[in-house]
């Protein structure tokens, strides 16, 4: 799989290193928003710059939110995409209280959204690459319904992988 790194982001406002370690946590979360009309060559760079502005304009936020971000397949796209916002190595501002020294995954998809099995493949493929040795949804740590009951239902399958070797790292 491909991680996009550069999808015309802004500069961070600011940034903070992350003191990753084997006990970290990569937290799940969904965007709320089904994706619809992501379907159609740049569209999906304009989610991720609209994803990043919002975060940053208007939650005041140094940057998106998440470590990395995942827009299922649909339209044209017969596979999902995986981007990168923040990495492994910035703070992420994803679980208010359980940031620093953790991670998130974001994936573009609404509460009812059927999860894709791709889409679970490419989650897999961050959590093998992910420094944490625990998978859990947003829910886990703050009052909230996110990730959505259809993509926590993948949390464990997710956590399983997480206690497997780890592979190589992601940019």
């Amino acid at each position: 799989m491909k991680v996009i790194t550069q999808w015309g982001q802004r500069q961070p406002k600011c940034s903070t290193p992350n003191p990753i370690s084997s006990g970290s946590i990569l937290f799940v979360h969904y965007s709320a928003s089904d994706g619809s009309g992501i379907d159609k060559k740049g569209e999906p760079i304009a989610t991720m710059k609209n994803l990043q502005n919002f975060h940053m304009d208007t939650r005041g936020w140094c940057d998106i939110a998440y470590s990395y971000v995942v827009i299922q397949p649909r339209g044209i796209f017969k596979k999902p995409l995986i981007f990168k916002g923040r990495g492994f190595g910035e703070v992420p501002a994803s679980q208010e209280g359980y940031n620093t020294g953790n991670m998130s995954v974001c994936v573009v998809a609404d509460s009812n959204d059927r999860i894709k099995r791709s889409t679970v493949r490419a989650l897999g493929y961050i959590v093998r690459r992910c420094p944490g040795a625990r998978v859990e949804g947003h829910r886990d740590v703050n009052s909230t319904d996110c990730p959505g009951d259809l993509l926590y239902s993948k949390v464990p399958k997710l956590d399983g992988i997480a206690h497997k070797p780890k592979l190589g790292r992601l940019p």
